[in-house]
C-alpha cells in the first residue's frame, strides 16, 4: 500500500552546475534512458514503494537531488500525506502533520496544475511557512511539480537540494515526463487500494445483510460468486468453484423445477426474475432463499448474461411465522376472554376492546 517511507543513501556523483548550461548529446541519451527505465519499472513494480526506490536510483545519475518526496494531497479533508520519501545522507524532509495544506507548495501545485521553480529559498518569497521548513531541512533550491493523471490530480512530486540554483527552467520539461510516469504507478496503486477497500467492504456489508451476489455469463459459461454467495450454499470459496452443476445440487428438490422454469422462461424472454426457493446444505440444513436476477443485455438486444443476488431469509420467515403464531394466540385469547378487555395505546387512546365472548370490537380514536 501507499504508506511514509525514508530511505538514505551515499551521495552519489557531482552536483549539476548551479547556471543553466546547454546538455551535450551524451546528457540528453543518459536521461532519455532513465526516463525509459522508469517507464519500465512502471511494468514490473506493483508496490510502489519499490518503485519510488528504483525512480530515485535511476534519476540519481542524471537529476541533480538531495531529496525527492511525494506527497498526496486529499482536497476532501484538506490534508498533505508524506507518501514516500528518498534522500542523499540526512535529515530527511516532512512536512508535519498539523501544517496547514494550504501554506504547503503542494497545495499550490495541485489547485494550479503548474511546477513551482526556487532558486533561491532566501530570494523565495512565495511560500514562507515552507521556506521556513526548507530553512529547518537544510535546503536551498527546489522543483515542486504537480502529479496528476488525465482523470484525476493527486498531488506532487518534489526535488530539492542543499545548494542554491539547482535547478532550472529547461529542466522543467524533463521533470514533468518524470512525474508523469510516477502519476500513472501512483494513480494505479490508489485504484488497487480503492477496489480491495470497496471488495472488503462489500464482502462485510453482504455478512451482515445475509446477501451474496452472482454472476453468470451465458456466451462463455463463466460464473462468479462472492464470498457470501459461497457461505449461503455451504461452500468453501477457497478450495471449490462456482458452478451451475454446485448451485444446483443445493436446491431444495421439490423447489427445483419451479425455480428451473423460472431461469428459463427469463432467459427466453430476455427478462429479469425473482423467486423464494430452499436450498438444502451439506449438514442437512434446510434456507430459505430469496433470489432476483437481472438481464444483462448487449447493444442488439441479446442476452449476454444474468447477475443477482441472494438473501437468506430463513431467520426472517421464521422470526415473521412465530410472530404471527403468537398473534393468532393472542387473538384466540382476546376473543375467548371471558371479561371485557380494552387496550390502550402509549398516548392513552383505546384501539381494541373485546365485550366478552361475544365478539371483537375495534375502536379507533
Amino acid at each position: 500500500g501507499i504508506e511514509n517511507g525514508v530511505k538514505s543513501a551515499s551521495r552519489q556523483g557531482e552536483n549539476l552546475s548551479q547556471k543553466p548550461q546547454p546538455q551535450s548529446e551524451e546528457s540528453l541519451l543518459a536521461r532519455h534512458e532513465a526516463l525509459f527505465r522508469v517507464s519500465r519499472a512502471i511494468n514490473v513494480y506493483r508496490d510502489p514503494g519499490e518503485l519510488f526506490r528504483d525512480l530515485a536510483r535511476e534519476l540519481r545519475q542524471v537529476v541533480d537531488f538531495d531529496f525527492v518526496a511525494l506527497f498526496l494531497y486529499d482536497e476532501a479533508a484538506n490534508k498533505v500525506q508524506n507518501a514516500f520519501l528518498e534522500t542523499l545522507g540526512e535529515p530527511g524532509f516532512v512536512i508535519p502533520s498539523d501544517f496547514p495544506a494550504e501554506e504547503t507548495i503542494t497545495w499550490w501545485v495541485y489547485h494550479h496544475q503548474e511546477p513551482v521553480l526556487i532558486l533561491s529559498r532566501e530570494e523565495e518569497v512565495r511560500f514562507p511557512r515552507m521556506m521556513e521548513l526548507h530553512k529547518r531541512y537544510g535546503v536551498e533550491s527546489a522543483c515542486i511539480l504537480p502529479l496528476a493523471t488525465a482523470y484525476r490530480r493527486l498531488g506532487s512530486l518534489s526535488f530539492g537540494a542543499r545548494h542554491p540554483g539547482a535547478y532550472s527552467s529547461n529542466e522543467i520539461q524533463y521533470l514533468s515526463l518524470v512525474t508523469e510516469q510516477v502519476a500513472l504507478a501512483v494513480d494505479n496503486a490508489l485504484r488497487g487500494e480503492e477496489q480491495r477497500r470497496g471488495e472488503l467492504y462489500l464482502e462485510e456489508g453482504q455478512k451482515l445483510s445475509h446477501t451474496g451476489s452472482w454472476q453468470w455469463n451465458l456466451a462463455s459459461g463463466e460464473i462468479k460468486w462472492s464470498r457470501e454467495q459461497f457461505r449461503i450454499l455451504g461452500a468453501d470459496p477457497d478450495r471449490e468453484k462456482p458452478s451451475l452443476a454446485l448451485f444446483w445440487s443445493r436446491v431444495h428438490p421439490e423447489d427445483r423445477a419451479l425455480l428451473e422454469k423460472a431461469v428459463d422462461q427469463a432467459a427466453h424472454e430476455k427478462t429479469n426474475f425473482e423467486e423464494e426457493y430452499r436450498i438444502v446444505v451439506p449438514d442437512g440444513t434446510v434456507r430459505l432463499i430469496h433470489g432476483i436476477g437481472h438481464a444483462v443485455l448487449d447493444e442488439s438486444g441479446e442476452l449476454i448474461e444474468f447477475i443477482g443476488t441472494a438473501m437468506d431469509i430463513t431467520e426472517r420467515k421464521r422470526d415473521e411465522e412465530e410472530l404471527r403464531r403468537q398473534k393468532a394466540h393472542f387473538e384466540r385469547l382476546f376473543e375467548l376472554a371471558p371479561e371485557a378487555i380494552v387496550l390502550r395505546d402509549f398516548e392513552n387512546r383505546i384501539f381494541k376492546g373485546e365485550s366478552g365472548v361475544h365478539g371483537v370490537v375495534w375502536l379507533h380514536s
